[in-house]
């Protein structure tokens, strides 16, 4: 199964040789043997239509009482021993060596999206604008549903994805409002918001 022109499973390093040059570790489901990739495409299903992107919403609303959610994005350091001559490439602000994972998970904790093999010194803004989801969301190759009102109201709401403030504001990703100031309906969706968050990585 291919999504945004990778084949699940497979990763994506920066040579650190030639920094902008990216090559391809293909970790792919052929490779895997049967019960492993029977685990693999049960743990890690990106839907497929329209209809699975809002069972994913319906339970979003049920959970977290946040309705138009599509899933949850959070980026993970995953420390490891740096390659040699790698300077400060994988070296993050939380001061070890890592390298980025960058997850989308449902409001069960089930992975939707996974990137991983980004700089450690790349904050999950950079990873999530340079990933393959943010290109399939930009280009629409990802059955989104369309807008519509939000249940008790007459607006038409766009289906998101919620971020922390690493991630830049877009129609289709939300982040919480800033903890100075808020007026009490700010206060309602920040903790609805943060509910929502919760299932993350």
């Amino acid at each position: 199964m291919k999504f945004g022109g990778r084949e699940i499973g497979e990763i994506v390093r920066c040579s650190p040789d030639k920094k902008k040059t990216k090559f391809r570790l293909p970790v792919t489901l052929s490779l895997l043997s049967g019960s492993r990739r029977k685990f693999v495409m049960h743990v890690l299903q990106m839907p497929l239509c329209e209809d699975d992107w809002l069972k994913i919403s319906s339970d979003f609303t049920a959970r977290c009482n946040l309705p138009h959610c599509l899933g949850a994005l959070d980026g993970k350091h995953i420390s490891i021993l740096p390659p040699p001559n790698c300077g400060s490439l994988y070296y993050n602000y939380k001061r070890f060596f890592s390298l980025v994972l960058l997850a989308l998970v449902d409001s069960h904790c089930r992975f939707i999206y996974v990137d991983i093999g980004a700089y450690g010194r790349t904050s999950d803004g950079g990873v999530y604008n340079n990933s393959s989801l943010a290109a399939a969301v930009e280009n629409g190759e990802l059955h989104l549903p369309p807008s519509s009102t939000i249940p008790g109201t007459d607006r038409d709401m766009p289906y998101v994805i919620v971020g922390d403030d690493a991630f830049t504001l877009k129609p289709y990703l939300l982040k919480p409002y800033a903890l100075r100031n808020l007026t009490e309906q700010q206060r309602i969706f920040n903790y609805r918001f943060s509910r929502a968050r919760r299932t993350e990585i």
